[in-house]
């Protein structure tokens, strides 16, 4: 027979333990802002709270104040640094305010985004930190989301909405390639390929057109000849720079989707007996500290700074219900908050990359 379940300390209990008032003790235990107590009452409270091993009871509090200081975050994955970085920045934000994160991947399934996304509302989260992942598929779900009182912050890409009224951030992605491009350009590169991400992708939209448009600049003719569609996963870059190779189209130097696009990269590559960087030059889109440790050349996204500023803007529709925008588009009566915020990426040099060798145009040689 199991033993009887020991009573569950309340904060009268704790109070009472203290000597202090209940207010006292529950001002001090839930920190409640602006209240100031002495050091040695503050000591009591906490001592008393570890002595009867004192939870605070979430579902009365919530009941009690109609706030749960919980925070949906939908995302993709959490696959490579970047979504870890972001989410890191997320949590020790949003911690530092009491609020709890409940993370949810849709792994890119537009069907599994939409319905975590009602769950999380049907737990009445605080707010929601969602990553737009299929913009076009989910453009009905964003636009019942834009009619709600609940707080979001959108992330990572656009959503089709002419309307919307809720802060978007997001990492320059025309930019991400354009330093790519400059950077190869500068060392000497004229015939530098982009294995691009999917099409169906924002991102990979506009990553494209900061590559279409870098190599117009630099004088290239036909830069739609120096695309290759891959993707963003190991497979993808294997096959990519399968496919460039077969063409036999010369290059000089590859910017690959992302950090495991480029992994397929160098492993196709190492198969046939070439070297990065004596044969051609890498860029990866993204990769922080996996990048390092390679030493990769990478276009960082910044993700902390993403996650820091999409959690502190969510913080200030938190605190200010009236900051967040109305549905029919007036202005909000509260915190005027700008809607579009754009982190501008890094670029990190390190020893993918080097000037070109008058030898090392390597679909050349594959040719003889």
């Amino acid at each position: 027979m199991l033993p009887p379940m020991a009573k569950r300390a309340t904060i009268r209990d704790v109070a009472r333990e203290a000597g202090v008032g209940v207010t006292t003790a529950s001002n001090i235990v839930n920190q409640h802002p602006g209240s100031s107590y002495k050091a040695e009452t503050r000591g009591r409270v906490l001592r008393a709270v570890q002595t009867l091993e004192y939870s605070p009871n979430w579902s009365a509090r919530t009941l009690r104040t109609r706030q749960t200081l919980a925070v949906g975050v939908v995302v993709s994955d959490l696959l490579g640094n970047y979504f870890s970085d972001l989410i890191y920045a997320v949590e020790k934000r949003l911690d530092a305010h009491h609020y709890q994160i409940l993370l949810c991947q849709s792994h890119g399934d537009p069907v599994i985004h939409e319905r975590q996304i009602q769950v999380l509302r049907e737990r009445n989260v605080d707010g929601l930190l969602v990553q737009i992942v299929h913009a076009s598929a989910n453009n009905a779900l964003y636009r019942r989301l834009e009619m709600t009182t609940t707080p979001i912050v959108y992330f990572d890409s656009k959503a089709d909405l002419a309307d919307m009224t809720s802060p978007l951030v997001e990492s320059n992605q025309p930019q991400l390639t354009r330093l790519a491009v400059d950077h190869l350009w500068k060392m000497g590169h004229r015939e530098i390929f982009f294995l691009s991400g999917s099409p169906h992708h924002i991102n990979a939209r506009e990553r494209r057109e900061g590559f279409l448009q870098a190599m117009s600049e630099c004088g290239v003719p036909s830069p739609e000849g120096y695309i290759v569609e891959a993707g963003y996963q190991e497979e993808h870059g294997q096959q990519g720079f399968q496919r460039l190779w077969e063409s036999r189209k010369p290059f000089t130097a590859l910017i690959a989707s992302s950090i495991y696009c480029g992994y397929g990269v160098m492993g196709r590559a190492r198969e046939m007996g070439l070297k990065i960087p004596e044969d051609f030059s890498l860029v990866t889109i993204g990769g922080g500290r996996e990048a390092a440790r390679m030493g990769l050349t990478d276009i960082d996204q910044n993700p902390q700074l993403i996650g820091e500023t999409m959690s502190d803007l969510l913080l200030t529709l938190l605190h200010d219900k009236n900051s967040k925008p109305q549905a029919n588009g007036t202005a909000p009566t509260g915190v005027s908050l700008p809607l579009h915020h754009r982190i501008e990426p890094m670029l990190h040099i390190r020893q993918s990359t080097q000037e070109p060798k008058a030898q090392s145009r390597v679909g050349a040689r594959a040719a003889k």
